[in-house]
């Protein structure tokens, strides 16, 4: 009889345990706890406040060199940092921004790397942070490739937490890849159907948001937000849902930003580079951006004087590829 008893408490405990974890860890303010430990801390290495800050995905952590920027501007080795990151996010750039604003509020630019990508809830499978926003259907959709953790938000919690920073300081955040002969190999990518797929994984409010805070942020400090496009080696290779995606979130920040800078530019030729010059068709290599770096921030100064205006007709439209392609 005690055996049973002792049974039954057990299992009441663990059912109580387990409905506790899904209640506590479900709620954003108790989640946000993983925000204290290194998680989305991407510029711990910074101690002197810098006059520029680049951000983005990879394709601003591996393609913009802040030193090269730092030298045709006339500007000291520590006044551009990259706190760009692989896979980032908006959150994730708002989060180190905000982090560090103490060090971070004098940045006179800021510069992103537009990156479709991240800013749809098909990104969020992978970060470690917005995967809590996942809703019930989203996760049975991937719980093939990523497992089911809708009613295990503890389990996400504790995989958030992250004991030391992802990034160093060497080269002020800047980490340069070697060149790869992609067009002669294969690559997997299990998130393409995800991302295929806007129905289910739209345009992510969450980030957009977050986008709009890092302006209001930047601009509060006395600064200007400029976005930041950077060359492939074939853009006429991307499937349409590239397209369809960036003609999505171009709207989507032009409703929720206003008039913004812009500079740079997807076409490879505007760059003179070679095929040695890229990582992959999205990436490039550390000759790359030793090539693109001084062509798009050459004078940083003059882009101050730029108009703002919306991104709509200045970053290549879907329809206008399709056609050009065809």
């Amino acid at each position: 009889m005690r055996y049973k008893r002792l049974v039954r408490i057990i299992l009441c405990s663990s059912l109580l345990l387990f409905a506790a974890q899904f209640a506590i860890f479900r709620i954003r303010g108790v989640f946000d706890l993983a925000l204290l430990s290194c998680l989305y801390d991407n510029a711990s290495w910074v101690t002197e406040k810098p006059r520029v800050l680049l951000m983005g995905s990879s394709r601003c952590f591996h393609q913009l060199v802040p030193s090269v920027i730092a030298d045709l501007n006339g500007l000291g080795s520590t006044d551009v940092a990259n706190i760009g990151q692989v896979a980032a996010g908006p959150f994730e750039m708002l989060h180190t921004y905000t982090k560090h604003i103490d060090l971070l509020d004098e940045a006179e630019f800021v510069f992103y790397v537009l990156d479709a990508d991240f800013f749809f809830e098909s990104s969020h499978v992978d970060s470690p942070y917005e995967r809590i926003l996942l809703d019930r259907k989203q996760w049975d959709l991937i719980s093939g490739v990523h497992g089911n953790f809708y009613h295990l938000p503890a389990v996400l919690f504790a995989n958030a937490i992250r004991g030391s920073p992802r990034k160093t300081g060497a080269e002020m955040g800047f980490e340069g890849l070697p060149h790869m002969d992609f067009l002669n190999m294969t690559f997997e990518d299990r998130d393409r159907p995800f991302r295929l797929d806007l129905e289910n994984f739209p345009l992510s409010d969450f980030q957009v948001g977050s986008m709009r805070r890092i302006k209001e942020l930047c601009e509060a400090y006395g600064g200007i937000l400029v976005f930041v496009l950077t060359p492939f080696w074939d853009i006429g290779s991307l499937e349409d849902e590239f397209f369809d995606r960036t003609d999505i979130l171009v709207r989507a920040l032009d409703d929720a930003l206003g008039p913004t800078r812009l500079v740079g530019s997807w076409e490879r030729e505007e760059y003179g580079l070679e095929y040695e010059d890229f990582l992959d068709n999205s990436h490039l290599s550390a000759s790359g951006s030793e090539k693109v770096t001084p062509l798009i921030f050459g004078d940083i100064e003059s882009i101050r004087s730029q108009r703002p205006a919306m991104l709509s007709g200045r970053v290549p439209a879907g329809a206008t590829k399709r056609a050009n392609r065809n």
